[in-house]
Order: structure tokens, then C-alpha cells, then sequence
């Protein structure tokens, strides 16, 4: 049975006090909040109207707030505990067993007439020698943590959304203000281009005025001096007029010559771009597409590109038995060592953050959430969170079988104790013994679980095998091979492509998602490579590589995939 916190399981908290109302003041149709209750009198009271009480009955004795435990169950819990969901008119009185369902009569009548272990609530209670209060208030603490780690992690990503939606309306806007330039440009070309066209039109017309006016002018000068010499000078007045029918002529010949040309007056008419009137008739500047990952063959065989050693030294020890890793979305790295008995936190560079020490030896680790994961020791699992380059213990479960390794999907953990496999709760109860297999010692001990659920990778040690089992632990599939030898860590990617450590065949094995077949070895000591006794690999996916551990030893192995 699991051991859990009940520190935040409160008996007596506000929202129970103030179900308690003064029976004087509600009498008198005022709310009022009971402070004392009277056994004898079966009433509450408050602290003024305790006092004629207590003047009245000097015998009564009185409980306080702080005797609340003997105060009998208010009325509210009664109405609340009582009354049947389905017929609030009705009181629960029956308790049916083949449903686990408590009801009242009318329930019995329509819905569990056929059900033959229906009995009185009160007759049940007789028979019952304890009840598991403990266990589900135990249950109701851990259930609220999570729900509340639930929440945060939904209101985390209700930001995360609307800072997405405020990117995408940056982009919107900025769309826009591209189309707005364009246009501007567009309209900008336009205007240019009839200005050179009005340019190239008035050019001449310019030319014309200025000429009229020059010949206007001179006209009007020769007109003023025939005036002035007409009647003075017979010589004078004869040049004056030669001179002007010589300015008669140019000017009738100046209105010849462009006349024709400005007989019809010209104008500029507009032909509208159609493409543009096309693009201005969308319905949209664009189409908001919501993001779905792409599907992804779980069978894509994974190409290492190189291998990399990465020497480690934790808390001052070189040889070390690392025994199980795994990685957090940030790129962070958490490795538990077995003989110092403590979890340690590494940065992308492989740098020891913070560590925390366990009260037992630890075996292997897996993530539970984003910033959660569960290590497991000899007889139970311990939850650590990382907070912020911190690691904090937190909830704590203690089994009556042996702890090997364990794996989570959504709110179950699947453990195993080396000759069976276990299904709980996160809470820590069991649901049920999923597979066994006696005929070794270490016959079920890594286990993985597939990012849907519907598949449990199991390695049998002992018999150098991969089970692939269904999540009611149904046996799919067996998969032996001579170069996969005593299998140990398993791991499945968020694809779903699985890998093998063999842990004596020095190599790291991937099988197709059936565990059927070999796909490929992806890595083995054989070929050169300082490789030796892998205990546990993951896919990093930030930096595209696999984290394998090795046991009995100083180093991890950064093995870089092919992109692609």
C-alpha cells in the first residue's frame, strides 16, 4: 500500500466551521456563525447568545471551535451526504453492491431491480469490521495535486496561446502594413506615370503660350510705333511698315503650323490594374491554420552520425553505477547513481545543477510530467519536481514488492519487480498485477510505454527477450535475437520508434513498434566504440541525439543522429 502526505487534509477547516449557524439567531432569520455547540440541548449557539444559555442552564456544558471533532454533522453535510443526486427528493438509504453505487428507493426500483446484492446502508455499516477513510482522503490529497499541477500546466498553456495569437496578430499587422506600402508604391507609380504623360502634354502646349506671347508682344511694339511715326516721317513710317507685315506674316505662319495641332483638346483616361481589383476581392489577408503535429512512422529506422563519451564526475566519484536517466523538455538531464544514493540534475553541457539525496538506493528514473519524475528504490517510488535548478521531494510510495524500474503514461505507473509487472494509479493504488513470469530471477524488469497507451515494452533479462504487451498485459508479441543479449533499458521515443540496451551484448538494438523485428543496431562496443554495459537510453529531441548510461563506469554516451 502506498505511505502518503495527509498534511493537507484538514478536519477542521473554515469551509466546515462556517456550515454551522447559530439555531437562536436562524430562528430569528439571521445568519449568524455558530461558536458553540450544546450536547444537551442539541443546539448551537453564537457568542452572544451563549451567554443567556449559560445563565439558563449552568449545568449545560458547552463545546467550543476547538472541541469540533464532537459536534454532530451540520445540516448542510447532511443535505449534501443524504440527498440522492438522481431524486433530490428522495434520502440514500441503500447500498448497491454489484454497481458500488449508494441510492434511494426509487433508484432500486428502476435501475437495480435485477441487481441481487442490494442492502440497507445501516445493515452494510454492522457488517463492515473498518472502512478505507484514510486511504481515500489519502487518495483525494494526491488526486487535488495533480489536478492542480493539471491546471497550472493548462493555464501555462492558455498563455502560451494567447502569446502565440499575439505573434500571429504582429504578423497580421505587419502583412498589412506590407500590402498597405504596396499599394502606396503601386499608387505612387501611377501618379508618376500620368505626371510624365501630363509633362510630356504640356510641354508643347508651353512652348505655344510662350510663343504666342512673344509674338503678341512684338505685334503690339511695331502696332505703337506705326502709331507714333504715321504722320512724322514718310521714311519711317515705310520701314515701320514693311517690319510689321514681316511680323504679320510670321505670326499667321506661326498659327498655321500649329493650329492643326491644337484644334482637338486632349485628355488622359485611367485603365485600373484587374489584378489587383482581383486580390482586393479575398476574403482574407490570409488563413489562421492550427497546428497539428505531423504524422510520423514510429518504424523509421534511427542513423547514428557519431559517437561521443562524456566523462562524469559526480559528487567527487569517478567510477560510478548510473542506473537510470532521463531527460526534461529544456534539455536538462536527471541521472540517478546507485551506490552514493542520490539523483543529480544536469545542464545541456552535462554539468552537475543541483542533487538530491534519497533515504534508500536508487534504481531507475522516468519522467512524470514536464518538471516531475519518478525514481524508484528497492520497495517504492519517490517523486522529485525540479524547480528552477532546484530538486524537491515530494510524494512518496512505498510497495510490498521489489522496485526495478518503472514508467508513466498520463496518471498510471507501470512498475516492475523484476518477475512481474504492475499497473497503479499515481496515487499509488494498485490496479492490477499485469503479467508474472517466475521462471527466472530477472524475467520483468525495464519496461516502457508507448506515447498512446495501448503498448507496454517489457524486458525479459533473464531469457534475453522484448515482450510487447497489451495495457491489460496480454502478451502481442516475443522478440529474441542472437545480437540482443541480456536486455536491460528500454525506451520509446515521442515518435514511437523503440530501443533496446543490451546490456552484456554491449549495443543498443531498435525494434519496430510490433516488437517483431530488428530494425537496426544502432550502436555496439564490437566496432571500436568505447561502449559497454548500457542500462539506459533516451531521445533528447532538443539536440537530436540519444543519452545512453552506462553501468559500472565513468562515462555517458552522446550518440548524434541523421537529421531527417
Amino acid at each position: 500500500m502506498a505511505s502518503n502526505d495527509f498534511s493537507c487534509i484538514s478536519k477542521g477547516s473554515d469551509a466546515v466551521i462556517n456550515e454551522y449557524r447559530c439555531s437562536p439567531c436562524e430562528e430569528a432569520a439571521n445568519n449568524i456563525e455558530a461558536e458553540f455547540y450544546c450536547k444537551h440541548c442539541g443546539k448551537f449557539y453564537c457568542g452572544e447568545c451563549v451567554k443567556p444559555h449559560q445563565q439558563l442552564f449552568k449545568t449545560h456544558r458547552v463545546n467550543g471551535k476547538e472541541e469540533i471533532a464532537v459536534w454532530p454533522v451540520p445540516s448542510v453535510t447532511l443535505d449534501l451526504l443524504e440527498k440522492c443526486d438522481v431524486h433530490p427528493n428522495k434520502k440514500i438509504k441503500l447500498f448497491c453492491e454489484d454497481h458500488t453505487q449508494v441510492c434511494c428507493n426509487t433508484c432500486v426500483s428502476l435501475s437495480h431491480r435485477q441487481c441481487p446484492n442490494v442492502s440497507l446502508i445501516s445493515d452494510r455499516v454492522k457488517l463492515q469490521s473498518s472502512d478505507n477513510t484514510r486511504d481515500i482522503l489519502s487518495e483525494i490529497s494526491i488526486i487535488v495535486k495533480i489536478l492542480m499541477k493539471r491546471q497550472e500546466r493548462s493555464n501555462k498553456s492558455m498563455q502560451s496561446i494567447k502569446a502565440s495569437h499575439q505573434d500571429r496578430l504582429k504578423e497580421i499587422a505587419e502583412l498589412r502594413h506590407k500590402v498597405g506600402a504596396a499599394l502606396d508604391k503601386l499608387e505612387q507609380n501611377a501618379i508618376e506615370e500620368m505626371g510624365n504623360i501630363i509633362t510630356s502634354l504640356n510641354k508643347p502646349i508651353t512652348v505655344d503660350i510662350d510663343n504666342c506671347s512673344k509674338f503678341i508682344g512684338e505685334l503690339k511694339k511695331v502696332r505703337d510705333i506705326m502709331q507714333d511715326v504715321e504722320d512724322k516721317n514718310k521714311e519711317l513710317r515705310f520701314i515701320a511698315r514693311i517690319k510689321s507685315q514681316e511680323k504679320l506674316k510670321q505670326s499667321e505662319t506661326f498659327l498655321q503650323d500649329t493650329d492643326q495641332s491644337l484644334k482637338a483638346g486632349k485628355s488622359i483616361s485611367f485603365k485600373a490594374n484587374t489584378d489587383i481589383e482581383t486580390y482586393l476581392k479575398l476574403s482574407s489577408l490570409g488563413k489562421a491554420i492550427l497546428l497539428q503535429p505531423e504524422a510520423q512512422n514510429p518504424d523509421q529506422t534511427i542513423s547514428v552520425s557519431y559517437s561521443q563519451g562524456i566523462k562524469l564526475i559526480l559528487d567527487g566519484r569517478q567510477n560510478l553505477d548510473i542506473m537510470g536517466s532521463c531527460g526534461l523538455p529544456n534539455g536538462e538531464i536527471l541521472i540517478s547513481e546507485l551506490y552514493s544514493g542520490k539523483v543529480f540534475l544536469l545542464d545541456r553541457d552535462f554539468n552537475v545543477m543541483c542533487i538530491c539525496e534519497l533515504t534508500s538506493k536508487p534504481n531507475t528514473i522516468c519522467q512524470i510530467s514536464t518538471c516531475e519524475v519518478a525514481v524508484t528504490m528497492k520497495w517504492g517510488v519517490q517523486f522529485i519536481s525540479v524547480d528552477i535548478q532546484r530538486l524537491v521531494k515530494g510524494m512518496k510510495l512505498s510497495f510490498v514488492h521489489q522496485c526495478v524500474d518503472i514508467a508513466c503514461h498520463k496518471y498510471s505507473l507501470y512498475v516492475t519487480s523484476g518477475t512481474a509487472l504492475y499497473h497503479y494509479k499515481l496515487t499509488g493504488r494498485l490496479v492490477k498485477k499485469l503479467y508474472e513470469d517466475y521462471t527466472g530471477r530477472m524475467t520483468v524488469t525495464d519496461c516502457a510505454v508507448n506515447s498512446s497507451g495501448d503498448k507496454i515494452y517489457v524486458t525479459n533479462n533473464s531469457h534475453h527477450k522484448l515482450l510487447t504487451l497489451a495495457v491489460d498485459g496480454t502478451v502481442l508479441s516475443t522478440f529474441e535475437d542472437p545480437e540482443l543479449q541480456s536486455p536491460g533499458g528500454v525506451h520509446v521515443t515521442p515518435i514511437g520508434q523503440v530501443l533496446v540496451c543490451g546490456h552484456t551484448s554491449n549495443n543498443i538494438i531498435q525494434v519496430d513498434s510490433s516488437g517483431t523485428k530488428k530494425l537496426a543496431t544502432l550502436v555496439t562496443g564490437r566496432k571500436g566504440v568505447s561502449f559497454l554495459r548500457p542500462v539506459s537510453v533516451f531521445k533528447d529531441s532538443l539536440s537530436n541525439c540519444l543519452i545512453v548510461s552506462q553501468w559500472n563506469g565513468f562515462h555517458i554516451i552522446k550518440l548524434g543522429l541523421v537529421q531527417g
